[in-house]
């Protein structure tokens, strides 16, 4: 096994391609949001397959339909009519998602290449980006975005980190919204497996009920996919001990699941009903910090919260393992 990272274009956007040594494309990276437009890992038995349902060209890329990897920040999914309170001022944000903010703005910026590296068993891209006032109205602070990206040949690792540069403290929620392949083709028949978690309860428009009306009173594990059109947040249950949260994607006869494990957070699952393209092809399990409108959100003030030159930082791996289904 060995890597080998090449620059190169997808119709006037630069990208950051990794090839193996068998010249198999395994990651291509756009710099337009640190895009992850495809991703290629190994089964348990050696098999190359694809995990990633990214965009497939520059005119999907640039249209943005579906949010497709983007890279959220400074906050994740939507803020309630784009407006927020922070330290007794209340901004108002843009709103593109119906009345709402919805997934942040660096997933539009143009992100740098800084650093990249192969040897014969992984491979490591760095990449950076700056949020000022200027980048998203509503919101006055300045943040400098770091992300790092470390391939192997069956497991990708993405690390995203957010540093405060203004002069006061910001509020900042970080967040990732890939779409997954589905085992075996057929989206309908897969199964998701969460840790012992509560679904949020939203209004008509996706925001969280107020107070405790938000969290389902059950535990959620499993999930069967089926027809049903899914777009909702899933919080780990406060008996959870592990650090971090773990989703399975599989299905039965498929002979791989898709595990990604974010280092705590929540995960919204979104079976993609209604986009433009490719609807219900994929899933997107998306690791986020918080649940949807955690700006207006008191229970959150204190966690968003990020110091002057603080960092913070958010992960997630997406790895294949075989299949508990038969």
């Amino acid at each position: 096994m060995g890597f080998v990272v090449v620059c190169d274009s997808v119709e006037g956007a630069p990208c950051t391609d990794v090839f193996d040594e068998h010249g198999q494309l395994r990651l291509r990276q756009s710099s337009l949001g640190a895009t992850v437009m495809s991703l290629a890992l190994a089964t348990p038995s050696g098999d190359v397959v694809d995990v990633i349902d990214g965009y497939r060209d520059g005119d999907e890329l640039f249209a943005g339909d579906g949010a497709r990897s983007a890279v959220l920040a400074p906050f994740s999914n939507r803020v309630a009519n784009g407006q927020y309170t922070w330290h007794e001022t209340t901004y108002q944000l843009p709103t593109n998602g119906g009345d709402h903010a919805l997934h942040g703005v660096a997933h539009t910026l143009s992100w740098r290449l800084v650093n990249h590296h192969a040897t014969h068993d992984v491979a490591e891209l760095s990449f950076e980006a700056t949020i000022t006032p200027e980048s998203l109205e509503g919101y006055p602070f300045n943040l400098t975005l770091e992300l790092d990206m470390v391939l192997t040949d069956s497991e990708l690792t993405w690390s995203f980190k957010a540093v405060n540069k203004s002069e006061f403290e910001a509020p900042v929620g970080l967040g990732w919204h890939p779409y997954f392949l589905p085992p075996g083709g057929d989206l309908s028949v897969c199964r998701i497996t969460l840790p012992p978690s509560h679904a949020v309860n939203t209004d008509d428009t996706l925001i969280p009920l107020e107070g405790e009306q938000a969290l389902e009173p059950s535990k959620t594990t499993s999930l069967t996919l089926g027809d049903d059109a899914l777009d909702c947040c899933f919080v780990p249950d406060d008996s959870a001990t592990s650090p971090t949260f773990t989703t399975r994607l599989e299905a039965p006869g498929a002979p791989y699941a898709v595990v990604v494990e974010q280092s705590g957070g929540v995960v919204q699952i979104f079976t993609g009903k209604g986009l433009a393209t490719r609807p219900r092809q994929s899933v997107a399990i998306e690791p986020n910090e918080f649940m949807p409108n955690a700006f207006n959100r008191e229970a959150y003030q204190e966690s968003l919260a990020l110091s002057e030159n603080a960092m913070r930082t958010f992960t997630a791996k997406v790895r294949l393992e075989r299949s508990t289904l038969t």
